[in-house]
């Protein structure tokens, strides 16, 4: 009886933390020791496109093509070492398009401080890396355009700080490039240069 009533507790609890992590919206996995899943979550299943259930007491090798169960892996043995919460970026190419995923994988521990598994929690960061991909091309265009045309241009943030500067500007500057931001008038110009850029800004 005791012993069916402390099953009964136990899978209680299992259940009650299977229906926390389903809720959440990153990726989450548990294995032991020895590299076999205990859990994993309902985001992490319908990434992979997994059946409820199917990764549960198999390893990396046994679910994933051996390049990505290899870098798992390998990071579960850094985890393990580190004995800490440790944080790495891992990209792979998942239904014709390529996913980035931030991961952050810790040992387990119980209450005599055993190690006893790895928790890894993944967040997927695609549309992150995809908007400043974009914004980082819009502003390369945007440099390309201004560094071809004559005319100065320059921008300063409200503490009068420089943050644009094309290349007309650094050449009659005879400054290289970029080396305009982050200063200020003060900085670059005569007090008396500085005065009259103050009184007509």
């Amino acid at each position: 009886t005791e012993t069916y009533e402390a099953e009964a507790k136990a899978n209680a609890a299992e259940k009650r933390l299977q229906s926390i992590v389903d809720e959440m919206p990153a990726m989450i996995f548990i294995k032991d020791t020895d590299g076999r899943y205990l859990l994993s979550n309902r985001e992490a299943d319908k990434l992979w496109d997994f059946q409820r259930g199917h990764i549960i007491g198999k390893t990396d090798h046994e679910v994933f093509a051996a390049e990505h169960a290899d870098a798992f892996a390998e990071s579960d043995r850094e985890a393990y070492a580190v004995g800490a919460p440790y944080n790495f970026q891992y990209n792979n190419v998942h239904g014709g398009e390529v996913i980035h995923t931030r991961i952050t994988k810790f040992p387990l521990r119980d209450a005599e401080d055993v190690v006893y598994g790895l928790c890894a929690i993944a967040t997927d960061v695609t549309d992150i890396i995809r908007r400043d991909e974009a914004l980082a091309e819009r502003e390369a265009m945007l440099t390309a355009i201004l560094d071809n045309t004559d005319a100065l241009v320059m921008l300063r943030d409200m503490d009068g700080r420089y943050v644009l500067s094309n290349a007309a500007s650094d050449n009659l500057l005879d400054i290289p490039p970029g080396s305009l931001i982050g200063k200020t008038d003060r900085d670059i110009h005569p007090p008396e240069l500085c005065a009259y850029f103050e009184e007509t800004d």
